[in-house]
């Protein structure tokens, strides 16, 4: 469902269509990548950062602060969990101002 909304002004020629079913894809897009990460990938990046594969020698520096990479990458997913929730508040907002518009556009009596 598209909705054009204007931005308030009676002479304005712009306006912003927004797209319901095309935010809730964003929001389920979101939200499976942030799935992933926290499922699949944060295990196995568990699992990686508690392997010893590597003893000693010239590359146990990078070794050392692996974990720390890993961590790095999992924050990630929390970036997606959180765009998901601003874009579901976004459009829930939207949709409550655009609830209140049409019932103002009524007609009374």
């Amino acid at each position: 469902m598209q909705v054009p909304m204007g931005d308030g002004s009676a002479s304005s020629s712009s306006e912003i269509v927004m797209n319901y079913d095309e935010m809730e894809e964003i929001i389920s897009r979101f939200q499976s990548i942030y799935n992933i990460y926290t499922g699949v990938i944060a295990t196995n990046a568990k699992s990686l950062a508690e392997c010893k594969f590597y003893l000693e020698g010239e590359a146990m520096r990078v070794i050392d602060i692996y974990p720390q990479i890993l961590n790095k990458i999992l924050e990630l997913s929390e970036h997606y969990n959180r765009a998901a929730s601003i874009v579901e508040l976004v459009r829930e907002e939207m949709r409550k101002q655009d609830e209140e518009l049409h019932n103002k556009l009524q007609p009374q009596g």
